[in-house]
């Protein structure tokens, strides 16, 4: 009688409302771009931006920035931790965000001693296990991500089995080999936003200020309420797991009844956020069943 486990995202035919939209087109009175003419360009930053842009006599910038992530393109590698899925996997994606000038995100469970050379491109997740952190892992990277939740299990922690922690796995992991790797359900210091500004802050301090902290959660009801709460705490970016995300290991009946698309969620927060006069603050990542580059244009059109 135990837990039924399943990975990969939610298999139920539910609505994909990304299928349910359609995109507008420039033509005359807001005449289209000629790509072939005219210089276009698709590199984005993520973090916050300041109140106001100040300008000196000379034109020069006067306003300190906060330090930012820049995207060659609006597209990231999700976070897949280090024993959900192999090493080579890693590799793959740990080169392919360094040649298309994107990021890739560890997961929960460490970073490689090999791929700490790809550390400009990496995100690297402060998870409720924390596995493999320690100073050198958030210095290493491009960002920090605090995992508070993911959207193929809202709510619950995860569990590697024993038998996939190998040596390599346990040394990237810190923890023994071959004991289960456990990550409960809450972080044991965060249990109000005050928690999570604290650690924002320490993440910040034990980085000089020169790394961006993001806050991935989990696509559920109160989505918006908790995004203008973790954007207040001082986060620069959230990241936002929806409904039919993907997973090493998840209970099958969580995988499959719990939480809501990123579709509802993404334009609930972008909405709750500008409604609050903080949209500005923080940068909205979507996840959860981005399929193709129209799902990604659409995801970009409700706030992402």
């Amino acid at each position: 009688g135990g837990v039924l486990l399943s990975s990969m995202g939610n298999d139920r035919p539910y609505p994909v409302y990304w299928d349910k939209m359609v995109i507008n087109a420039s033509q005359v009175t807001n005449p289209s771009i000629d790509p072939l003419r005219e210089p276009m360009e698709l590199r984005v930053y993520i973090g916050r931006k300041p109140d106001k842009i100040e300008i000196d006599e000379n034109l020069n910038v006067k306003t300190k920035m906060p330090q930012q992530l820049k995207l060659e393109t609006p597209i990231m590698f999700s976070a897949m931790s280090y024993g959900s899925i192999s090493y080579n996997a890693h590799a793959a994606l740990a080169r392919a965000a360094e040649e298309l000038g994107i990021l890739y995100n560890t997961g929960e469970g460490g970073l490689h001693k090999d791929f700490r050379k790809y550390g400009k491109n990496t995100i690297v997740q402060v998870a409720s296990g924390r596995f493999g952190v320690d100073r050198e892992y958030l210095n290493t990277a491009a960002a920090i991500e605090i995992k508070i939740g993911q959207g193929a299990k809202p709510g619950i922690g995860g569990h590697l089995p024993g038998e996939k922690v190998s040596e390599d796995i346990s040394a990237t992991r810190m923890i023994p080999p071959g004991s289960d790797a456990i990550s409960p359900a809450p972080h044991h210091d965060i249990y109000s936003i005050e928690d999570l500004a604290q650690l924002i802050y320490s993440l910040k301090e034990a980085t000089d200020y020169q790394k961006p902290v993001g806050v991935k959660i989990a696509a559920v009801n109160n989505v918006a309420a908790i995004a203008s709460g973790i954007a207040r705490a001082g986060a620069d970016y959230i990241a936002i797991d929806g409904f039919r995300g993907g997973t090493g290991a998840a209970p099958k009946r969580i995988r499959d009844n719990v939480g809501i698309p990123i579709e509802f969620a993404i334009a609930a927060v972008d909405a709750r956020l500008r409604s609050e006069g903080i949209r500005h603050t923080i940068s909205l990542v979507a996840a959860g069943s981005i399929r193709n580059s129209a799902d990604i244009v659409k995801a970009i059109a409700l706030g992402a």
